[in-house]
């Protein structure tokens, strides 16, 4: 904790000991299937968990984190927009305008 909120290694450590990732992938499917989605994650490691999870329940998902190439960049986000990715996890990548 940091003043009081969940810091970003707490709140990575907590999603990684919980079945976070992988309900949130359920219930995506029942609630939000076919609706382009993008996930904000506290750090790399939870970034690919989620879209590893994503990947189990048969839904197109890429990661996009801060070592990813402006080619690939560019190349993922067209896949978002065109629907051929269904999901985008994202650690601290679509933060800014």
């Amino acid at each position: 904790m940091t003043a009081g909120d969940l810091n970003t290694k707490d709140l990575a450590n907590a999603l990684e000991d919980s079945k976070a990732f992988e309900v949130i992938a359920e219930q995506w499917l029942k609630l939000a299937d076919g609706r382009p989605t993008i996930a904000f994650m506290p750090n790399v490691a939870t970034s690919h968990a989620l879209s590893e999870a994503f990947a189990a329940v048969g839904v197109t998902s890429e990661t996009v984190i801060g070592s990813t190439s402006r080619t690939e960049r560019r190349a993922t986000y067209a896949r978002f927009k065109s629907g051929e990715t269904s999901v985008l996890s994202s650690c601290m990548t679509l933060t800014e305008g």
